[in-house]
């Protein structure tokens, strides 16, 4: 230009500066915006699972469910048919002697042996014997004092359905046949028994422990080994290494 002053750079070199420094500012802009909504999308969003993370709690599911598999294996040659009463006794002569009578009186048909597990470790047990209708009567002492040792498995049972119960439960022999029956049809591997109960949450989120009454009886928690039936490897699962086995808290606190 002819009216152009010297030393001053052209209108054309000025808006090719502005351009370039435009589009700096924008590509900036772009990269602030993309590190902050990272930052803020790693405490929003969940992340996925390390593959180590992942691995160890597909591990954990995988083991306990092996334990489970390997439980119900090692029982299957077991009678289905038959069941045996597993009944805790400590220092209760009366008690115990009274349930017996009750439950020998009568032909249980489908009963196969009772055993009764001494848990007063520092007495001598009574001798084994059969009632009149055939049905062996076994004493086995328990290896310490807990309720823990009704649920250990004997190996010398031979059904795989187990009457859980204690010596001072009274209940009608017959209706046994009629339960058990039911159990290898509907329940083979729950708890099925008489003695339910509920447990709820109040407003402080305390868990109330109770009998299951008013509006609650068609429902419940728990069903207690007091008066059940349960599959062999049930009690296996109970005393294998699974970490959520609760036969710890069982010995140290004792029942609810």
């Amino acid at each position: 230009m002819a009216n152009q002053v010297q030393g001053l750079p052209s209108w054309r070199l000025l808006s090719r500066i502005s351009v370039i420094l435009f589009t700096f500012y924008v590509v900036i802009s772009l990269i602030t915006v993309s590190i902050r909504g990272t930052e803020v999308g790693e405490n929003l969003l969940p992340t996925k699972p390390s593959l180590q993370a992942a691995h160890f709690a597909g591990s954990k599911e995988i083991d306990q469910q092996d334990l489970w598999n390997e439980a119900k294996v090692k029982y299957s040659h077991l009678a289905d048919d038959k069941f045996t009463i597993a009944m805790l006794t400590y220092r209760r002569p009366k008690e115990l002697n009274h349930t017996l009578a009750v439950l020998l009186e009568e032909k249980i048909p489908s009963l196969h042996e009772i055993v009764i597990i001494w848990g007063d470790i520092q007495a001598d047990m009574p001798k084994s014997f059969k009632s009149k209708h055939n049905v062996p009567v076994r004493f086995r002492m328990a290896f310490k004092d807990s309720l823990n040792e009704k649920l250990r498995p004997d190996p010398q049972i031979e059904t795989q359905a187990v009457l859980l119960t204690d010596d001072d439960v009274y209940y009608r022999p017959k209706d046994l046949e009629f339960v058990f029956q039911s159990w290898r049809k509907f329940g083979r591997y729950r708890l099925t028994g008489a003695l339910a109960r509920c447990a709820d949450v109040d407003a402080k989120g305390t868990y109330n422990y109770n009998f299951c009454s008013g509006k609650q009886r068609d429902s419940y928690s728990m069903i207690l080994t007091n008066l059940c039936f349960s599959h062999m490897s049930f009690l296996d699962y109970y005393w294998s290494n699974d970490r959520t086995m609760v036969k710890g808290s069982l010995q140290d606190k004792g029942p609810c």
